[in-house]
């Protein structure tokens, strides 16, 4: 009869001998075993763990040092391959890929069973199909008003910080707008202490929670699912100080799955159409909620990216500024009058150019969501490569690409009025990925950035307070995350928009 102790060493021995066994097949036997790399990552997930929990967010730049070390791929974890060369992207994301997306990433996302992340391609198509119309340019030109419509409320909200002679922040502003936009797109109707403009600083639950639920927490969930498991028995407050990110998800989750069922109880006769009056009655209230918030944390999170940066790099060169200014007023000679029509603002370089370099230099989702590699093998790259091994790149790579970004790093929107080069650059802008799964907002989005940067620049000159490039470093959690203080601006009315001047003196 064994005793205690010796029964415990025994089942360490066998342990420990089960461990070594999976650690010399990765190493020499794993189908990727030929591929470079640092051999802790061959080992073990716990090398991507430490640069996403412990660093902080930090495996796409330390994958860019990896592939300086390497080459253009490196085995980054037991099952997986990074690749560095902008063509890589094509291959792994292209329309016509047989290439899926990884459950194993998803699913720490919660959203395995919603659109954003469903694996299964039959059913992804066929869940779809209930509101990929409203993904259209068609609809995006009918959703072109309520876009207009959240867009002033920043411009009478600018008085008060003017008024107080102080500054704004910019950041949460243009956060408040971008979430009030997308909610008209996901809802039939959101109460006023749900909308990101209805307060006067911008300090709404959703204006917090989509920027809180950036951070480690999510990568933990991934490196570590007993980490989540855990966190279930948890009560709110405690997880506010342990696990803010896993806090503001469940918050949000609650809120807005009570909103589902108002929202649900309101139909048939819906307001408008929109995510929810297409699925109501078609989907678990569950499902329908995991749809709702995926879509409006998405149409919020790299847009309260691009927007902020795209501003701050125009308002921290005034030439540009001006030059913006006058183009605006070309077509927009009263700013009092409706913003025109995005058909006419398209046209424009200047703005184009803007909007293109905020979509080039925020990336988008720059870690380039995981791909499983189908039956047969694939070639990426170059690069024969097995069944079920998972592929990845990132943006990044695209967007900085020198040989079709001349001096990639810098905002320069005069570089989309070349037109030698345009076919060249439209083709590596990616932000919203590319292929089959691509992101499907890419019209509204595009509306969305165009009308926000005329309404500002037409209606005020900006002075950055106490913001610089610094405070736009980054970390990367499913997209960037900014590491320094919000975007802060004075605000100047241009002369020929006296309704600021009337509302700001009463």
């Amino acid at each position: 009869m064994l005793t205690t102790s010796e029964a415990f060493i025994g089942c360490l021995v066998v342990f420990l001998v089960y461990r070594a066994a999976i650690v010399v097949y990765r190493l020499f036997l794993h189908p990727l075993a030929s591929f470079p790399g640092p051999k802790l990552a061959a080992c073990s997930t716990l090398y991507r763990a430490y640069y996403q929990v412990i660093r902080d967010g930090d495996h796409v730049m330390e994958a860019t040092r990896l592939h300086e070390r390497y080459g253009p791929v490196v085995r980054v974890a037991p099952n997986t391959l990074h690749f560095r060369d902008p063509k890589a992207f094509d291959d792994i994301f292209k329309f016509t890929s047989n290439f899926t997306k990884d459950p194993d990433f998803y699913d720490h996302l919660g959203q395995s069973e919603a659109l954003f992340g469903m694996p299964d391609e039959e059913a992804h198509k066929e869940r779809f199909k209930t509101v990929a119309d409203l993904f259209s340019k068609r609809f995006a030109q009918l959703f072109e008003t309520n876009i207009a419509a959240n867009v002033d409320p920043p411009a009478t909200y600018t008085h008060m910080s003017r008024k107080a002679n102080g500054p704004i922040n910019i950041a949460r502003g243009l956060r408040a707008v971008a979430l009030d936009i997308i909610q008209d797109f996901v809802f039939d109707f959101v109460p006023d202490d749900l909308r990101g403009m209805k307060d006067e600083e911008f300090d709404t639950l959703f204006v917090d929670t989509t920027w809180d639920v950036m951070d480690w927490t999510a990568w933990c969930f991934r490196n570590f699912p007993f980490a989540l498991t855990l966190s279930e028995y948890l009560p709110l407050s405690w997880k506010r100080v342990i696990l803010p990110g896993e806090a503001a998800n469940v918050e949000s989750f609650n809120v807005i799955m009570k909103l589902v069922e108002d929202n649900v109880k309101a139909g048939p006769k819906w307001r408008r159409d929109s995510m929810i009056s297409r699925m109501a009655g078609k989907f678990t209230l569950s499902n329908l909620t995991s749809e709702c918030m995926g879509t409006m944390f998405g149409g919020v999170i790299n847009l309260a990216n691009m927007l902020p940066f795209g501003a701050f790099c125009v308002c921290s060169d005034m030439e540009l500024q001006e030059r913006l200014y006058e183009e605006l007023k070309s077509v927009w000679e009263d700013p009092n009058e409706p913003i025109p029509p995005y058909s006419t603002l398209f046209e424009l370089p200047v703005l184009r150019g803007v909007v293109k370099e905020s979509l080039r230099l925020m990336h988008g989702i720059i870690i380039g969501p995981p791909r499983v590699v189908p039956e047969g093998g694939a070639i990426v790259n170059g690069y024969k490569i097995p069944a079920k091994a998972v592929v990845t790149t990132s943006s990044l790579y695209v967007h900085t690409n020198p040989e079709v970004f001349p001096n990639p790093d810098e905002f320069r929107p005069e570089r989309w009025a070349k037109s030698s080069d345009l076919l060249k650059m439209e083709k590596s802008l990616v932000p919203f990925s590319k292929g089959r799964r691509m992101c499907p907002g890419r019209e509204i989005s595009y509306m969305e950035l165009m009308i926000v940067f005329a309404a500002l620049f037409r209606r005020f000159k900006l002075r950055p307070y106490e913001t610089t490039k610094e405070d736009f470093k980054w970390k990367v959690y499913v997209s960037l995350h900014f590491t320094g203080r919000f975007f802060h601006a004075n605000l100047e009315p241009r002369p020929d928009w006296p309704a600021i001047m009337k509302n700001s003196s009463t």
